[in-house]
């Protein structure tokens, strides 16, 4: 599982190398790709799904550095609640772009499952 390293809390920029950052770039490139093709019939649903899947590892990589202004908690929850948006704007794009929506929808549900998977049994990233 991804989240095996939770309890780890790295120093920029070592933050890269966690699994769980290198999965949320992934989503990105894969958010990118999809509001790519997206944006000639659905410009605004593209520029939200772009922003939602940036702050995924953005909040990620603020949760695993030392940050004493913003608690790990805060950006795990930042983090969450943009894979809950990545997956709601892919209920917007176009019928032709569906299955790739719904793929990437599976990608954010993943990853926001395990995320809270991990909350549960009180693993942290501190």
């Amino acid at each position: 599982m991804i989240l095996e390293h939770y309890n780890l809390r790295v120093s920029h920029p070592a933050y890269k190398d966690h699994p769980l950052w290198r999965e949320a770039i992934a989503l990105v490139e894969a958010a990118y790709a999809l509001a790519e093709r997206a944006k000639a019939g659905s410009p605004l649903v593209a520029r939200h799904l772009r922003k939602a899947a940036v702050a995924v590892p953005a909040n990620i990589a603020e949760a695993l550095v030392e940050n004493p202004d913003k608690p790990p908690a805060d950006s795990r929850a930042m983090a969450r609640g943009a894979l809950a948006e990545v997956e709601r704007q892919t209920l917007f794009l176009p019928a032709d772009l569906a299955a790739e929506g719904d793929a990437l929808a599976g990608r954010a549900r993943k990853m926001y499952r395990e995320m809270s998977e991990e909350l549960e049994t009180e693993k942290t990233f501190s």
